[in-house]
């Protein structure tokens, strides 16, 4: 089966990007800028990349369906959201929570084990009684997006048991 990854910034050194890269040199899948009508899938890395092409339907299509903005905080991204799940064969998305969500009210959709990048992170062991970590990574809006407002209620709430690590930008 011939599939073609679609993401306007495959070459940049962003996560997705990365998992773009990853997914093609390991399977052997096209990838580029703009959907492949010779394909038999075009998957979208990430919802919003169909945003440039939602009048494309020459082959089946798969989405990464990485979360879902608030209409208040990112309208833009609320709608691409909603459309592209609608119109695509099947969702990728990141965990069962998620996947149960989004089958329930779209239809045909998985939750494949997430790639850990062991060249980006490294996993130690700890021991039994040391605080538990938790990690938050991307980036940081005022708006509100991204769960900004989370990891404060986390902090606040578990300060005093857990460590709290951030990698990106404004947390």
């Amino acid at each position: 089966m011939k599939v073609q990854i679609v993401h306007r910034k495959w070459r940049d050194d962003r996560v997705l990007p990365r998992f773009a890269r990853h997914l093609a040199d390991r399977l052997g899948w096209g990838l580029g800028k703009k959907p492949d009508r010779r394909a038999d899938v075009n998957y979208w890395l990430a919802f919003y990349e169909r945003g440039r092409f939602d009048r494309f339907d020459a082959t089946a299509q798969a989405a990464y369906i990485t979360h879902l903005d608030e209409p208040e905080h990112e309208p833009r991204n609320y709608r691409l959201y909603h459309e592209t799940a609608r119109a695509v064969d099947l969702r990728v998305c990141m965990n069962r929570a998620d996947r149960d969500r989004i089958e329930a009210e779209f239809g045909a959709t998985v939750a494949p084990p997430l790639p850990v990048e062991l060249d980006h992170f490294r996993l130690r062991e700890t021991p039994p009684n040391d605080p538990p970590v938790v990690g938050f990574s991307g980036f940081v809006y005022r708006s509100g997006r991204k769960g900004g407002e989370l990891a404060d209620r986390l902090i606040e709430r578990f300060g005093d048991r857990c460590s709290f690590m951030a990698s990106g930008r404004k947390w």
